[in-house]
């Protein structure tokens, strides 16, 4: 088997993903950047065995992990293409994006953070797993992300 890149993904219930995904699709239309389904990255990596094994292992998560709820703490931005503008999340690391960029020369994103944030939830219920892969090999290439699996969380 070939590796192949792969994430495990948290995905937010339809309501929550309803709003987010919105916002994505009204920056994609604006700059001209990808979209993309609303998410949280639970783990990723590079995986080198059958693909059935790492399905086995996603469906073995639904057993521990429960559907939950995450309060935010407003929008925010860096200058890595995949935090490019992002929801933060309070008890987690991980972060929802909102907008994949490499550069948007002269973009005003006080302004812009601003704007998202009045439009922004205060929590975000997760309730399913993602397994998802780039068919390219490249999360650049954000057009060919694919879902290969997606499973409920209990509660």
């Amino acid at each position: 088997m070939k590796p192949f890149p792969y994430a495990i993904w948290l995905m937010p219930r339809a309501e929550e993903s309803l709003v987010l995904e919105k916002a994505i699709c009204a920056l994609s239309a604006r700059f001209g950047t990808p979209s993309f389904a609303s998410h949280a990255t639970l783990c990723s990596g590079v995986w080198n065995m059958e693909t059935s094994r790492l399905l086995d292992t996603v469906n073995r998560l639904t057993e521990i992990l429960t559907s939950t709820e995450v309060q935010t703490t407003g929008v925010d931005w860096s200058d890595h293409w995949s935090t490019f503008f992002f929801l933060r999340l309070c008890e987690m690391g991980p972060h929802i994006s909102l907008m994949y960029c490499f550069d948007l020369v002269g973009l005003d994103r006080e302004t812009l953070r601003t704007a998202l944030a009045a439009q922004m939830l205060s929590t975000v219920r997760f309730d399913s797993l993602a397994l998802v892969r780039p068919s390219t090999g490249r999360w650049e290439d954000v057009g060919s992300w694919e879902i290969l699996h997606l499973v409920g969380l209990s509660g």
